[in-house]
């Protein structure tokens, strides 16, 4: 596996990704839309002063989008998030911090819970950072299958389906390539 950290334990990441960064990027308050969102393709598809976000749209779980988010004090660095929604509310359960098992790309590792939200009435919806590392390396690791793939595992202390109504995803990889140099560039002007 290219050189891709799988876990990051800064507690700044919830200050950048805040409750408006959310809402930001369900697109009611969007700062910055380069493309719109397609189907099952890579965009750029939100931008704010710090960041730019080029993401997909989930197969398994549509909503649940692959996100990669390059920071203005390091546009050759990206970090890997996406969602997992549940059916059940969580958020009382795995707190900030808590590391779930998974597999991203068919390599396992423990991967941080950044948040977890409210999710309607019954459901919620929990943050997950799939790595931080290098770009390229990124794009390396996930252009080397037909899709990307992750999946929550059973943990010692957490069975995944009781948790997460569909522990799984898959995104596509058409169009990664241009919306990350696109991201890039955007980024390096920020």
């Amino acid at each position: 596996m290219p050189h891709v950290r799988p876990v990051l334990r800064l507690s700044y990441v919830k200050l950048s990704i805040g409750f408006a960064t959310l809402l930001s990027l369900s697109g009611s308050l969007a700062a910055y839309a380069s493309e719109e969102r397609m189907e099952n393709k890579w965009v750029v598809d939100y931008q704010d002063e710090e960041s730019v976000w080029a993401s997909v749209n989930g197969k398994v779980t549509h909503g649940d989008r692959l996100r990669l988010r390059l920071h203005k004090s390091d546009c050759s660095s990206a970090q890997a998030i996406t969602t997992v929604l549940s059916h059940i509310n969580v958020e009382d359960q795995l707190q900030d911090g808590y590391l779930l098992n998974g597999a991203f790309m068919e390599n396992r590792a423990d991967f941080e819970i950044l948040f977890t939200t409210p999710f309607f009435d019954q459901g919620s919806l929990t943050w997950v950072e799939l790595g931080r590392g290098d770009v390229d390396a990124f794009l390396g690791l996930l252009t080397s299958q037909s899709d990307i793939s992750f999946r929550i595992l059973d943990g010692d202390d957490y069975k995944s389906t009781e948790h997460f109504t569909v522990p799984l995803n898959r995104w596509a990889t058409e169009g990664l390539i241009q919306a990350v140099d696109e991201a890039k560039e955007i980024c390096s002007q920020l």
